[in-house]
Parts: C-alpha cells; structure tokens; sequence
C-alpha cells in the first residue's frame, strides 16, 4: 500500500485506504502498545 500512496497516489481508492485505518490501525495500536510495555 505505501508503494501507491507515494508513487501512484492518483490511483488511490479513498474507500479503501479508510477501511484499512478502521480495520488494521486498531489492531497494530494494541499490538505496538503490548510490546512496548514489555519493554519497559
């Protein structure tokens, strides 16, 4: 996905990239947030 994002941002669908930031961002912030507190 980056890949479109920055060198084909005119083939970009909208409805897309939204889905994945309701879908997936929740999910890698709960991840990332486990593994940092198991780092500290």
């Amino acid at each position: 996905m980056r890949d479109k994002l920055v060198h084909e941002y005119w083939a970009i669908d909208e409805k897309v990239v939204w889905k994945v930031i309701q879908n997936n961002l929740p999910q890698l912030k709960r991840i990332l947030i486990s593994i940092i507190e198991k780092l500290q």
